[in-house]
């Protein structure tokens, strides 16, 4: 799970962090506040429109849901699933990804 976790914030370094202070206020920070860092031509050709705001570790992070959702994947379809898997005390096997060299072909 460790090298779960440390691959999930790996990732979520290139994601946009929501600020503490709007943590109660995630719906104002996204329409007022994350909108401002746009222009709106940029807002509306970047497809910013569709981004999400959810909760991954503790912390709040904005999401580009219309394309680049590599982060916001990883822990829906992974982590989430291995932590449950974790938590349900189940055994988990960790494989590695050979080179095709390393076959023997």
């Amino acid at each position: 799970m460790e090298a779960y976790e440390k691959t999930l914030r790996e990732l979520l370094e290139e994601e946009h962090k929501v600020p503490k202070e709007y943590y109660n206020s995630l719906d104002e920070y996204r329409k007022v506040v994350y909108k401002k860092l746009f222009t709106n031509e940029e807002f509306a050709h970047n497809d910013h429109r569709y981004d999400e705001i959810h909760e991954v570790l503790g912390e709040y992070y904005v999401f580009r849901m219309r394309f680049h959702r590599i982060t916001y994947n990883f822990y829906q379809i992974y982590y989430l699933k291995m932590k449950s898997f974790y938590d349900g005390g189940e055994s988990l096997y960790i494989s590695k990804v050979l080179n095709y060299k390393e076959l023997g072909f």
